[in-house]
């Protein structure tokens, strides 16, 4: 089931289209995860803060903490932007950049505690601090992994003020060490950053090939369902003349005769034979006779009801069942036909062709079969022939 699955997934081929809806879901999970994330942080800064007050000056500590609720208030902003132009690519890019260069900014604020003045006269503070600082770094694989260049940005700027530190600290000096330490968490972090970003959009991919491989399989399905159906109209339909075929005629009379053991059915059987038919095919070419077909049950199509049906029995004999009759009624509607029929050309070229039948009625009679009631309609038909033509027997 899984190699099936698999290989339908592999047959689904991503377009642009796809690959914007990848990327606005990956955004979407980032704006989820650090919206939470702007929303609560400063539990975390004032943490910070509260341990530093009696290392570092008020005033100091007091601008750090400005300094981080002034970048998480524009960072809100910046990602509630972002939300609204998710759908349009020139916005969401440019948002992103702006988000990008903040959350730089952002990660060196978050790194800069590390520098406040004081700091660095308790050890053991400093350690926690730092502890700290590392804690939200490594928190932001969880928050930023899905957009790694602002994941590059921020980690970077958590490292700035330690590797500015470093860099003019005397050779030994702790900083240095710690600088170090910077470096190998940045690289730790994107490796991780880089496995989690591909565990997310392995997984958002998967739910947009699913959701177009349903796509696809519903058209697929729809597709096969028309054509089901044009198979099956093709299955009843004389393909001539557009009419009934004969086993689609008998497969809805043995319908209607399962229906009259429960209910009383009132039903007529009128069948028609086109009159020296032979002769017209022999004179005039089977493409006339095929048009005489044509015309005909087109024209007896025409007087019948909706509820009424007309098949092609065979060659030129075409059978009519209507519905709610009885023997006058089903007498005086084949005579209808009957003179329709034979009122006008039913082909002008090669040149006009009047028609006229021969027709045979037979009611439906209590506790007869329907292929009885045929077989009388057919007889009644051939004495409408012996008769003269061009008239209704019963």
């Amino acid at each position: 089931m899984l190699e099936l699955q698999s290989d339908a997934a592999s047959e689904v081929a991503l377009d642009e289209g796809d690959r914007e809806a990848i990327d606005a879901g990956l955004l979407r999970v980032l704006l989820k995860r650090q919206r939470f994330s702007s929303s609560t942080s400063w539990l975390g800064f004032g943490f910070m803060a509260w341990l530093m007050q009696d290392a570092v000056a008020v005033d100091y500590l007091a601008g750090w903490v400005g300094c981080m609720v002034l970048l998480e208030l524009l960072a809100l902003g910046l990602l509630g932007l972002l939300r609204r132009s998710l759908g349009a690519a020139v916005q969401r890019r440019r948002w992103l950049h702006g988000l990008t260069v903040l959350f730089f900014v952002y990660g060196a604020a978050w790194g800069s505690a590390t520098a406040l003045p004081g700091l660095w006269n308790d050890a053991t503070l400093l350690q926690v601090i730092l502890v700290c600082v590392a804690t939200v770094a490594l928190f932001s694989i969880h928050n930023l992994s899905t957009y790694w260049p602002m994941l590059l940005a921020f980690c970077v700027g958590v490292a700035t003020p330690l590797w500015g530190m470093g860099l003019v600290a005397a050779s030994g000096a702790p900083q240095v060490l710690w600088a170090l330490c910077a470096v190998l968490m940045v690289l730790l972090i994107q490796l991780y950053g880089i496995s989690s970003y591909a565990v997310h959009r392995h997984d958002i991919e998967g739910r947009v090939m699913a959701r177009k491989l349903a796509q696809q399989l519903k058209q697929s399905n729809q597709e096969l369902t028309e054509a089901l159906q044009h198979v099956q109209r093709l299955a009843t339909l004389d393909p001539l003349t557009h009419c009934l075929n004969r086993r689609a005629l008998m497969d809805a009379l043995q319908q209607e005769e399962r229906r009259r053991s429960r209910c009383p059915v009132a039903l007529g059987i009128v069948m028609l034979d086109l009159d020296h038919f032979k002769s017209i095919n022999d004179t005039h070419g089977h493409a006339v006779g095929d048009a005489v077909l044509v015309a005909a049950a087109a024209r007896v199509r025409a007087r019948l009801r909706e509820t009424d049906l007309l098949a092609r029995w065979g060659g030129e004999e075409f059978v009519c069942v209507l519905m709610q009759v009885h023997d006058e009624s089903l007498m005086a509607k084949a005579q209808d036909l009957c003179s329709h029929l034979a009122a006008a050309p039913l082909v002008l070229q090669p040149r006009a062709l009047t028609v006229t039948a021969s027709w045979g009625i037979a009611l439906w009679e209590a506790g007869e079969s329907i292929q009885a009631c045929i077989d009388r309609a057919d007889a009644a038909l051939y004495r409408a022939k012996r008769a003269g033509r061009n008239q209704v027997s019963r």
